[in-house]
Parts: C-alpha cells; structure tokens; sequence
C-alpha cells in the first residue's frame, strides 16, 4: 500500500502544473504517508506538514498546537504572512528529502508560484480557529489580494473574538 501510495505521489509531484485538485490530491498523499510512517515510528516527525495537509483536507481547522505560536507572531504583527508559507516550504522540503520523493514544485519561480497560487486557492476555503481557554480567540482566513509574481502568496484577514 505504502509504495503504491508513493508511487502515485511521485507523478503528481513532477507535473508540469498544478490544478487546485492537484494541490489537495498532492497533500492528502503526503497526509497517508505521514500517518502510515506514524504507526511504524511514532508521531511528532511531520507533526507541522500534517498541519498544512489538514488545513487542505477539513472545513475548519481549530487544533493548531504545532503552528499555534507562529499564527499567533503574525497577528500580533512580529512575524510576517510569509511566515506561514516558508513554514510549510521547509516541512515539504524536509519530508520530501526524507522520502526521496522529487519534485517539479522548486525547479523554477513559475512552478513555484503555480503551485503557491493553486495551494492558496485551498487555503482560502479554511478559516483557522485559534482558541484561548476553550473559546474562539481569532480567526485566520487566507484572501487573495496580492497573490502575484515574486509573491509566496496570499495574505490572512484577522478577525479577533475575546480581547
């Protein structure tokens, strides 16, 4: 099951483009390998790329203990968006690495914001609760509005809930 997983995900990753379903297709595979190397190993390894494979997969997202910090430094404005993004960059990269799996996602600018453009196109769908003694605190939702050559994406509107 594994290999054929695998196998799948490889071509999906050399593509010479990205549809939005590419995207959650590439992201769901990545999510059943994460699990199925959990059983074998153990959780925690991929706890962050589980994260942005969730946020593609799920209406809502509001357990965000492995990203929680980060989101929370963006809205306070000491980190920028773009945080966010390099983030799930570096988690990709390392998992890729770590499973030989080669991608066409890097090899030039235009790849790379194909995929940024079809993988903000998911995101936007999914508002991020952050919760703070069990109520909803703030709210992250991904916009459009700059999502351009040379930039990594999207900006998030921030709607505060208790404060």
């Amino acid at each position: 099951m594994q290999v054929d997983i695998r196998e799948k995900l490889q071509n999906h990753l050399l593509k010479d483009s990205f549809e939005e379903s590419d995207v959650v297709y590439i992201l769901s595979r990545i999510r059943k390998l994460i699990d199925l190397d959990e059983i074998d190993m153990g959780k925690g390894k991929y706890e962050k790329l589980k994260f942005f494979c969730n946020w593609a997969l799920h209406v809502q997202i509001d357990n965000l203990t492995s990203v929680s910090d980060l989101l929370i430094e963006v809205k306070d404005g000491s980190k920028p968006t773009i945080a966010i993004f390099r983030l799930f960059y570096d988690e990709l990269v390392k998992f890729l690495n770590d499973c030989n799996l080669r991608t066409s996602i890097f090899t030039s600018n235009k790849m790379e914001i194909n995929f940024v453009k079809k993988l903000s196109e998911v995101y936007k769908d999914t508002p991020l609760i952050i919760k703070k003694d069990g109520k909803k605190w703030f709210t992250f939702t991904i916009t459009e509005s700059d999502i351009g050559i040379g930039s990594w994406g999207s900006t998030f509107r921030i709607e505060s809930h208790l404060e």
